[in-house]
């Protein structure tokens, strides 16, 4: 009797380990952007450089081509002031860094080709920022944004030979990059003021008024005070001034108030003198400065003027 059987044949394989896939990743790093100190009433813009740094690995390309997108500017501050500013991928300023995302700027992503050896590599690409003069509405204090990825930034990466691949969404995605901008506005005044003229006069047998204005501009919040000097006539002082006869000897003395009753001196705050303060907007404030020639023996006929230098402290 044939006996039919079956039988197996039991076949060990095994794989030989070749070379591992290495996994391809990029990152970009920015120290803080720090504008530093600026008066907002400045109209030039402060400008700084910095530096992006890319980094590559794992790529089995001679180039890689990475793609940073950067989302909405505007560094605030504690209540809600926003400083308006702008980072830029050319030294002309031109062309506001872009998004990937957006399809208005996608053509101005930050772009960085490496170069690799033994599939890594690196680039340092500068970004080019800028602060915006003639911010007159900002309160002083610090300012800053924090792009913390989270549809703030955006980072794609691709490898290649010969022609590098235009940025966009579809490329590989890399970790978001994070860092942060920052400037301080500092507390600033300018001052200006209007001649007064008291016209030609002859005996002073009754005080004799006119006016002038000064000027002041000062950032959003400060709070400064408008002093008046005692001026150049000898022996003046911020209570009792002296206009000179120009040419010769001769004084006449007159008085600078603060109030339209002429009856609070504006000084320095010395000698029974007031000061004139006020908070800024950020826009021209204005005081007025009431004068007064007071009755006085007849000085000889000329020419007579005093220069008085107007002080804001803040």
């Amino acid at each position: 009797m044939i006996r039919w059987g079956a039988t197996a044949l039991l076949v060990l394989m095994t794989l030989w380990p070749g070379t591992p896939a290495r996994a391809q990743s990029c990152t970009l790093s920015m120290s803080i952007v720090d504008f530093g100190s600026f008066s907002p009433l400045s109209p030039a813009p402060t400008e700084i450089v910095v530096q992006a740094t890319i980094a590559c690995t794992g790529f089995a390309t001679p180039y890689v081509r990475a793609c940073a997108s950067l989302g909405t500017r505007g560094m605030t501050r504690p209540g809600g002031a926003t400083l308006s500013y702008e980072l830029y991928i050319d030294s002309a300023r031109t062309r506001a860094w872009g998004s990937v995302w957006n399809s208005a700027t996608k053509a101005d992503v930050l772009v960085g080709d490496i170069i690799t050896s033994s599939g890594a590599g690196s680039t340092m690409v500068p970004v080019y920022g800028r602060v915006f003069g003639s911010q007159t509405q900002l309160p002083a204090g610090s300012y800053s944004q924090l792009f913390n990825g989270a549809g703030y930034t955006s980072f794609q990466a691709a490898g290649y030979s010969s022609t590098p691949p235009v940025c966009s969404s579809s490329l590989n995605w890399q970790p978001e990059f994070i860092f942060s901008t920052a400037a301080t506005v500092v507390p600033d005044c300018v001052v200006s003021a209007t001649n007064i003229d008291f016209g030609p006069i002859g005996f002073i047998n009754a005080p004799v008024n006119a006016t002038g204005i000064v000027t002041a501009t000062c950032s959003n919040g400060t709070n400064y005070a408008l002093s008046l000097g005692a001026g150049q006539g000898a022996g003046a002082t911020v209570a009792a001034r002296s206009l000179t006869r120009s040419g010769g000897g001769g004084t006449l003395g007159y008085r600078l108030y603060s109030d339209a009753a002429r009856t609070q001196a504006w000084g320095d705050g010395s000698a029974g003198t007031t000061t004139v303060a006020a908070t800024g907007t950020g826009n021209a404030q204005t005081a007025t400065v009431y004068a007064t020639l007071p009755v006085q023996p007849a000085a000889p006929p000329g020419s007579y003027a005093d220069t008085v230098i107007v002080t804001v402290t803040y």
